[in-house]
């Protein structure tokens, strides 16, 4: 092994050991560089094609209109274009999602913020959709077991997961919704999003935030051994009329916290000052 791979795998090691403290933001999509009535491009994925009229997932704005013969609402969840996704087929979904990067890439812990609205329910009993991460390049992920975790869209207007419930929220009102993420083996601590100090999220588990309040906590994956490269949107089918907009959607991962990048730069400069200083006292 020569002196630089050491080095490198020393400072491969150090760094697994750093502790990760606030975000940096690599991605997401405010839909403004789309057009109305068209689906969303780039690094989305549209199950459907954007003339089907049963179920898609459509660009909206801040006034609404009609497209194909179907009203589109207007952008409830954030302001200027949003994303609207509606189910009027009981044999088809809506079903779209968007890879966290141009890569392709997978994350061990992942941050995920958008802004929502419910437009219509039907008030029956169980859920109409679900939202999601999963595998990035991943187009099934309407079944648990291609979902590493999930959040269910209830017909009352109400989110769920895992062990808990939102409760009714007000249709066409904007709300916020953050899921923090962890798939490492490890737990992992932040500064919790209500501002009341460091929380820790246990391995393969994710915390939920309405309006950056605390509703969720480390609850499990759906299925832990599937990773983290796409956040997807879709609704199931044999359900009609309940639809469903999401605006502002940004993509997080930690970064070290100062002390530890200041820690791992002394480290690198004394391996490379220390062998220097050694072949000059031989001179």
């Amino acid at each position: 092994m020569t002196l630089t791979t050491k080095y490198s795998t020393l400072l491969l090691t150090l760094g697994a050991l750093t502790s990760y403290g606030q975000w940096t933001q690599f991605g997401g999509d405010d839909f403004e560089s789309y057009t109305f009535g068209n689906q969303p491009g780039g690094d989305w994925q549209n199950t459907n094609g954007n003339t089907s009229t049963g179920a898609n997932q459509w660009i909206t704005d801040g006034t609404g209109g009609e497209n194909l013969g179907i009203t589109l609402p207007a952008n409830s969840a954030g302001s200027g274009n949003g994303l609207y996704y509606f189910d009027d087929d009981a044999t088809k979904v809506a079903r779209a999602g968007l890879d966290f990067n141009d890569s392709g890439d997978s994350f061990e812990i992942i941050r995920v913020d958008f802004d929502f609205a419910f437009n219509t329910v039907t008030n029956s009993a169980g859920g109409f959709g679900v939202m999601g991460i999963t595998d990035a390049g991943n187009t099934s992920y309407g079944s648990p077991t291609n979902r590493t975790l999930s959040v269910n869209l209830q017909n009352d207007g109400s989110i769920s997961w895992s062990g808990g419930n939102s409760g009714v929220l007000s249709l066409s009102t904007s709300y916020s919704l953050s899921i923090i993420a962890n798939g490492s083996d490890s737990s992992f601590s932040y500064d919790a999003l209500d501002g009341s100090g460091s929380r820790s999220v246990s391995s393969n588990t994710f915390d939920l935030y309405l309006d950056d309040t605390l509703i969720g906590e480390s609850v499990g994956f759906t299925t832990p051994t599937l990773d983290m490269g796409r956040f997807g949107i879709t609704t199931f089918s044999g359900n009609t009329d309940a639809n469903f907009l999401v605006d502002n959607f940004e993509f997080f991962t930690p970064i070290p916290e100062p002390s530890s990048s200041s820690l791992l730069t002394g480290v690198f400069v004394a391996m490379v000052l220390i062998p220097a200083s050694r072949r000059a006292s031989r001179r």
